[in-house]
């Protein structure tokens, strides 16, 4: 089952077919997954930054459209992946909600 909709903690995702060239795949063939282990406001994890070594740089963390207020009330999902691969590890932790919106990423199953 994929889905395109929003992930709630616990659902196991995966990187849409539009990344198949972009991402590396498991030693096994297939595109690594992850769960959504936690989600926050993009305003409570800039705070995070300042007070912390929290670093968003290189994520996803950041929305594909930039604009006013709005954007620290958007969601973002922190995900652990099932990977041996730190690129992925690292630079997919953090996924603004509007990379699902913009169905970059499928949900394979829902907790």
């Amino acid at each position: 089952m994929y889905t395109s909709s929003l992930p709630d903690i616990g659902d196991i995702i995966t990187f849409a077919a539009i990344w198949q060239l972009h991402v590396v795949k498991e030693v096994d063939g297939n595109m690594p997954h992850g769960v959504v282990t936690s989600k926050k406001k993009y305003g409570e994890l800039q705070v995070e930054t300042k007070k912390n070594s929290l670093v968003l740089y290189g994520t996803l963390a950041y929305p594909l459209s930039m604009g006013g207020g709005y954007i620290n009330d958007q969601i973002v999902y922190i995900v652990h992946w099932a990977s041996s691969n730190t690129d992925i590890i690292n630079s997919y932790r953090y996924i603004n909600e509007e990379w699902f919106h913009n169905n970059s990423f499928v949900i394979v199953s829902k907790a």
